[in-house]
């Protein structure tokens, strides 16, 4: 599924998602495989990318030195409403100095629409955002980085803002 950035609508990236584990059983051209778990349905066209050892990181939580302002671009396995526990991708990477372990604040979107009643027009008004909860950066890519969601007072939606706490 393509990531788009929230601000700029680019693609910044693909995400796969994992349906299960398969074992081999028989080598060659058609190869035969049995299905040894199952997270979700498994239909033609689905890949099969061969498992490699992870390898081993030191998940120390610690404060971004720069300062960054992002958007959460996706939740993962959700259409746009995430929480506590969920995993969000955000429209910021290595390359704009985030790395694994560094814990950014979750901001409510807050600019709303709302009617004059003597004007007779609706008019915009940009409220403080609201500092709702915690992420932690577990995962990042050039462009965008996956993140924990360990704290937040509400739902988590796309779009909102992830800033230094």
């Amino acid at each position: 599924k393509p990531i788009p950035d929230p601000e700029t609508r680019k693609v910044l990236g693909f995400e796969a998602f994992h349906l299960g584990t398969a074992k081999q059983l028989q080598a060659g051209e058609p190869a035969s495989f049995e299905i040894v778990t199952a997270k979700q349905e498994m239909t033609r066209g689905d890949w099969m990318i061969p498992a490699v050892r992870p390898q081993l990181i030191s998940y120390a939580p610690h404060k971004v030195d720069q300062t960054i302002e992002g958007r959460v671009a996706s939740i993962y396995g959700s259409v746009e409403v995430g929480g506590r526990n969920s995993v969000v991708t955000i429209n910021r990477g290595a390359a704009d100095g985030l790395e694994v372990g560094h814990v950014l604040a979750l901001y409510r979107n807050r600019s709303e629409s709302f009617s004059d009643f003597d004007k007779d027009k609706r008019e915009e008004v940009v409220l403080p955002n609201i500092r709702y909860g915690l992420l932690f950066v577990f995962r990042t890519f050039d462009r965008l980085s996956y993140a924990l969601v360990v704290d937040a007072n509400g739902t988590v939606n796309v779009n909102d803002f992830v800033k230094n706490p």
